[in-house]
């Protein structure tokens, strides 16, 4: 009478949860090819991507420095109605900020904010770097201020992006008073805050 209970024949259907598993594992070493290519392999296996596997697939594109290939992920989405969310911008908004693209960093912030997406303490952070690591401290500064003005709460990211702004000046009194800032929020110096710190020197 078989039919009965061994699973030993079912087979394990990837879903888009193991597929974008699998893409992120490339995506994380900017292999931009191999990303694409689970792309296609969902396709074939229609599997629908998710606003997960298109941001994993732009972090691919966003780590190799390649804004356009990331603006072309996004494209991509609208065409298949799926949303993108804060995680998205923020991943688009650094493919701008990996290539000291300031211009282009606030440009995404300002579609994201207009697309309604709220941008997180990431965002600003990660906005904060492209300043940083020209020195800019009074934009820096003022990224942190409109976070704040958003009503996003500062991170330690926040004030160590920050501090770096102001070593990269050699601004040893700057670096000083942002390390105080922090504090006063309560945020517990890490090695890296003092490794920073050292840099204004």
């Amino acid at each position: 009478g078989g039919g009965g209970g061994g699973g030993e024949d079912e087979v394990v259907v990837p879903n888009v949860m193991t597929y974008t598993t699998l893409m992120s594992a490339y995506a994380a070493g900017g292999d931009v090819e191999r990303s694409e290519e689970v792309l296609g392999r969902m396709e074939e296996a229609c599997v629908a991507p998710n606003v997960m596997t298109f941001t994993t697939l732009m972090t691919a594109y966003t780590l190799r420095g390649d804004a356009l290939g990331a603006e072309g992920v996004l494209k991509r989405m609208s065409a298949a109605f799926v949303a993108p969310n804060a995680n998205t911008y923020t991943t688009l908004l650094h493919a701008y900020t990996v290539n000291g693209d300031a211009a282009g960093a606030e440009k995404v912030l300002a579609r994201m904010i207009a697309a309604d997406v709220a941008p997180t303490s990431m965002t600003y952070a990660t906005l904060m770097t492209v300043y940083a690591a020209k020195g800019e401290v009074e934009a820096a500064e003022g990224v942190l201020e409109r976070m704040e003005a958003a009503g996003v709460e500062s991170t330690a990211m926040a004030f160590d992006t920050l501090l770096n702004a102001y070593a990269v000046r050699k601004d040893v009194q700057g670096a000083e008073r942002v390390l105080t800032r922090r504090e006063a929020r309560g945020f517990h110096p890490f090695p890296l805050t003092y490794n920073t710190l050292m840099n204004a020197y």
